[in-house]
């Protein structure tokens, strides 16, 4: 039975790569395909293989170092080059612009005054001003801002959360599939670019792997200081992406509950991380009562409406996020569902075969443990969690998936590592699946992390660095500078609009009303993409 079930799995997952088969990452993923079995056929390496020996502690650290510094480097040198330092999607630029607020030591400030020279996506506008999110990434794009380098919030992060990912693959499999994990880690696109731009899915990434690294060590050494770090990191990520918490959680909460149904003692090690969830709600709960005015009345719902919670029915963004859709049904959830799974397929790995077959490797092998099955089934249930959310969009890949990387890519190693052994008699087919790792991380690397590169770059989410090109060209210091649109800018302005530039929309006639707040500033205006003089 579990083998007709692991062909199920294989055909399922293997739909978007038929779906790109005409792609020229299609065409090369299936050339990359032929090599091992050309291999095979020509019958190299009878040799053999000897099992892979397990790393000892000081080169598990001196891999994960090195790849951890390779992550930091190539995210920070793809946010300068790639994304020109600044946010390109919506979410970002707004909470680097409530990251702002909070440099300045405030939760919220004052409305701008004419508001509508101010209007910005996911903003709330109204007697305060501040964004719809919650704190958590706010906070660390703030810390950013301090030493004038938020840009490079993110890589830290991306960087911090590889080291993570590998210790939790270190503290249940061993350092040999931890030091698999981190190359897979620094290998995959979703990682990679995710961690390159100002998405607060890094933030959520970090906190729940070491919530998760925490958790395991407090499970195995008992030591209260690790149950700490597991709450802290909890409580991290629920002031961050509440719902993701709320969808990776019961899986875990399971696990526990027959835990201590087997030792109940366990509740002296792990009460920490009770607490943690507790004071990340709590915190959250405080946030909304000093923002919204009501502890229960998120931001969302404060820009949206009550409509805007995960559910069937009235949909204020549209099915699908298109505005001509009053309805979301479980038939939309359903197509968005499996739209994410396939884009996860394509850039967890970055390989040319799907993601998800690698990550269930261990169960098509029988070695699938309870933490195998843990981490698989929160994967399921934050996926379940995120159909029934209204609002999707693929934004550096199915990002509502993104913190479950930390419970794929163990699984992924895990099952590869497995893989390798279980051909240690077979000299050729040994030699083959060993180099599938090889093949499948240069085929990332080398092929799909420049399309993807390529595609980020032409104006992501139609953002783009020419306004502050023009703003050097013409060598302006101060102004009010009016523009066609505001998504390239709008997070450059100082919240309480003391200049010296502020950058606001084009209201045509209207615009003496804000430049006459602002007698000593000079006005720019937008045209054909120039900034000339306004008169």
């Amino acid at each position: 039975m579990r083998r007709w079930i692991w062909l199920v799995v294989v055909l399922v997952t293997l739909l978007p790569v038929a779906e790109g088969a005409s792609s020229v990452r299609g065409v090369l993923g299936a050339s990359l395909l032929v090599v091992p079995l050309l291999l095979l056929i020509a019958k190299i390496g009878r040799r053999p293989v000897s099992r892979w020996p397990e790393l000892s502690t000081g080169a598990f650290f001196r891999v994960v170092g090195i790849v951890a510094a390779v992550e930091l480097v190539a995210a920070a040198i793809i946010s300068h080059a790639v994304f020109g330092g600044i946010p390109h999607v919506q979410d970002s630029a707004a909470q680097l612009m409530h990251a702002r607020i909070f440099a300045l030591g405030h939760l919220w400030v004052p409305a701008p005054h004419p508001a509508g020279f101010f209007v910005f996506p996911n903003m709330i506008l109204g007697e305060r001003w501040y964004s719809e999110y919650p704190p958590g990434h706010v906070a660390m794009l703030a810390l950013g801002l301090l030493v004038h380098a938020p840009q490079l919030v993110n890589p830290i992060l991306g960087s911090a959360s590889v080291a993570l990912i590998a210790l939790v693959a270190r503290e249940l499999w061993g350092p040999t599939v931890g030091a698999l994990a981190s190359v897979l880690a620094l290998a995959s696109p979703f990682i990679l670019f995710m961690s390159s731009e100002y998405m607060n899915h890094a933030t959520a990434l970090f906190a729940f792997a070491l919530a998760l690294l925490g958790y395991l060590r407090a499970r195995r050494t008992g030591r209260l200081v690790d149950a700490a770090i597991a709450g802290f990191g909890l409580a991290w990520l629920i002031l961050t992406r509440p719902y993701t918490a709320f969808g990776l959680a019961p899986p875990f909460a399971l696990e526990l509950v027959l835990a201590l149904r087997g030792d109940p003692k366990l509740l002296r090690t792990l009460w920490p991380v009770a607490l943690g969830g507790v004071l990340g709600v709590v915190g959250m709960l405080a946030f909304n009562a000093a923002t919204t005015g009501h502890a229960l009345r998120f931001g969302y719902v404060e820009a949206y409406g009550a409509e805007h919670l995960p559910s069937f029915g009235a949909n204020p963004f549209g099915a699908l996020g298109q505005a001509s859709a009053a309805v979301y049904t479980p038939v939309d959830a359903l197509r968005v569902t499996l739209a994410g799974l396939n884009a996860l397929n394509l850039q967890l790995l970055g390989w040319p075969v799907p993601a998800l077959a690698v990550v269930a490797l261990p169960f098509a092998l029988g070695i699938a443990d309870r933490w195998c099955r843990t981490f698989a089934g929160a994967i399921a249930t934050l996926v379940v969690a995120y159909a029934a959310h209204k609002y999707h969009d693929f934004c550096f890949g199915p990002r509502y998936f993104y913190e479950g990387v930390a419970l794929a890519i163990p699984l992924a190693a895990r099952g590869l590592v497995a893989l390798r052994e279980r051909f240690e008699g077979a000299t050729l087919s040994a030699r083959a699946f060993a180099m599938v790792p090889v093949f499948g991380v240069a085929f990332s690397v080398l092929v799909c992390m420049p399309l993807l590169g390529r595609e980020y770059a032409s104006g992501y989410w139609g953002v783009d660095h020419h306004l502050l090109d023009e703003l050097e060209r013409n060598h302006i210091e101060r102004g009010v500078i009016f523009v066609d649109a505001l998504g390239s800018v709008f997070p450059q302005n100082d919240p309480l609009l003391r200049g010296p530039i502020i950058w606001a929309w084009d209201h045509g006639e209207a615009n003496a009303n804000l430049m006459a707040l602002h007698p000593d500033l000079p006005a720019w205006v937008e045209r054909d993409e120039k900034l000339v003089p306004l008169k």
